[in-house]
């Protein structure tokens, strides 16, 4: 994606974004709070995406994954196809979708894990649970929950729960350790003895933690911050400061940020 086709400069009627997701096609999907989901294509065109949109539905997260956009809002998974949104079965408040391996999709929700199958989506693990997000690894899944963290083994069929004092809202691997971030803005570190180690950073609060490739970036309200290390822990390396980042997303050339206050910036 060109640099010059991200424009820095929001509109008055989309003040502050919440969510982006790069597509295929060099375009770009954005979201703000109650404002809905707009198109920019690579020229900088912008296009909102109003047919079918559920009223009154805020975005938590747009994903795109095979060249399909996909929301999850207050009102639940949404799918954007042919040049509208069709509502899926998730009809609860949708936090992250997943395709892993072989195709299968995932949803977090407020209600718990779902599961696409051949007979439409179905509530699949902790129906009682919020699920703020999901990760696809080769031997489990894990997921992010409102009292800790959940592992599924793929080979044994069976869960592993970490409880923890606060919830987990993204998760990540960093070099080989599962890390989060937690509900009050902590850094969350597997220790590598089979539990967790928060860390609070002083001034900062974790928005989210976002994969790319072999890097891991925290979302946070001074700036984007990378993962790195020092001396064997995980530190955080200034990336972009100086406002608020709230999601962010790769293109494989340009890192492409969603703030609250300066529209879409990048790198």
């Amino acid at each position: 994606m060109p640099r010059h086709a991200i424009p820095r400069a929001w509109n008055d009627k989309f003040p502050h974004v919440s969510s982006v997701a790069v597509a295929p096609d060099a375009a770009l999907y954005a979201s703000s709070l109650g404002q809905g989901v707009y198109r920019i294509d690579p020229n900088g065109e912008w296009e909102a995406l109003e047919r079918e949109w559920p009223e009154g539905a805020t975005v938590n997260r747009l994903s795109v994954n095979r060249g399909v956009l996909t929301a999850c809002t207050s009102k639940g998974l949404y799918v954007y196809n042919r040049d509208r949104w069709e509502a899926t079965d998730v009809a609860v408040p949708a936090y992250g979708f997943l395709e892993g391996g072989g195709g299968r999709m995932l949803a977090a929700t407020h209600y718990g894990i779902w599961c696409r199958t051949e007979d439409g989506w179905l509530n699949w693990a902790y129906p009682d649970s919020i699920i703020y997000d999901l990760l696809y690894l080769p031997q489990f899944i894990v997921a992010g929950r409102d009292n800790g963290m959940a592992l599924y083994d793929r080979l044994t069929g069976e869960w592993m729960e970490f409880v923890l004092a606060d919830a987990v809202t993204s998760v990540a691997v960093y070099r080989g350790r599962l890390v989060g971030s937690g509900g009050c803005g902590q850094l969350i570190v597997g220790n590598r003895r089979g539990g967790f180690d928060t860390f609070r950073l002083p001034g900062i609060f974790i928005v989210s933690l976002i994969s790319k490739g072999r890097d891991v970036y925290a979302c946070t309200d001074k700036g984007l911050f990378r993962l790195g290390m020092f001396r064997d822990s995980v530190a955080l390396l200034p990336v972009r400061l100086g406002f608020p980042v709230a999601d962010a997303d790769w293109d494989g050339e340009t890192l492409v940020m969603a703030t609250l206050f300066r529209g879409i910036e990048s790198i």
